[in-house]
């Protein structure tokens, strides 16, 4: 994967990296560092964890469906995959400028040709609902668990580096989880910018990058998140 626009912020937090072994729905300690002005204890990681691995479940659970569809629901994305294949099947009868090929129509046998005939009559309530779908499918900025700038790709969290800024004020503590994947570390050390450890004591800021890098704030004591912000591709 290409890198593009990589900046990082050296911000001189102090860290905490656990090595300790966890249970189920538990993530890798040993690519963990904890970074801020207050500390979780290992309940609080655990349930951190646990939401993370929840959010990218469902992430992954639709990407598959490619990123226009991400945000449809089940229903939603049946329906959708029903009109698509109404439009699969009769568009090699419509013709480029979106008239119908009555010649190669005539070509198949009575049944079928009635068949696409009446397929064809729905056409263009089938092109206005597919894009009516692939509009609500896309996610953006009001998700309430995607946010993404055009990049879907699956995510495997036991290749990702994970960095839990904690704040605490009066509402409470809160964590902004900032993961990225290896392809940082490679990059750095590349060119000669730091060593691999640099992420246990600075926090990473960055452009770009794709799926590479995502970010979600979670109220620790409400055990709320909001949605999972991926990075654009530039």
């Amino acid at each position: 994967m290409q890198i593009t626009r990589l900046k990082y912020v050296l911000l001189g937090f102090l860290s905490l990296t656990l090595n300790l072994s966890y249970s189920q729905n538990t993530l890798d300690s040993t690519r963990l560092a904890i970074l801020g002005d207050a500390s979780l204890d290992l309940e609080e990681i655990r349930q951190i964890d646990s939401l993370i691995i929840d959010a990218i479940e469902y992430y992954n659970s639709k990407v598959s469906r490619g990123y226009n569809q991400i945000s449809l629901s089940d229903v939603e994305y049946g329906h959708f995959l029903h009109l698509d294949s109404i439009r699969n099947e009769i568009s090699p009868f419509i013709k480029k400028n979106g008239k119908v090929d009555k010649r190669k129509l005539n070509k198949i046998n009575t049944e079928r040709r009635v068949h696409i005939d009446s397929l064809l009559q729905l056409r263009f309530e089938v092109n206005n609902e597919l894009s009516d779908l692939q509009i609500t499918g896309k996610p953006n900025r009001e998700d309430s668990v995607i946010s993404s700038w055009g990049s879907a790709e699956i995510i495997n969290l036991d290749t990702y580096y994970r960095q839990y800024q904690v704040f605490s004020d009066s509402s409470g503590k809160s964590v902004l989880i900032h993961c990225f994947c290896e392809d940082i570390l490679n990059v750095l050390s590349r060119n000669q910018v730091a060593d691999d450890s640099i992420w246990k004591t600075n926090l990473f800021t960055v452009n770009d990058g794709g799926v590479c890098f995502f970010k979600m704030l979670i109220h620790v004591e409400k055990l709320e998140r909001n949605h999972v912000m991926m990075n654009g591709i530039r």
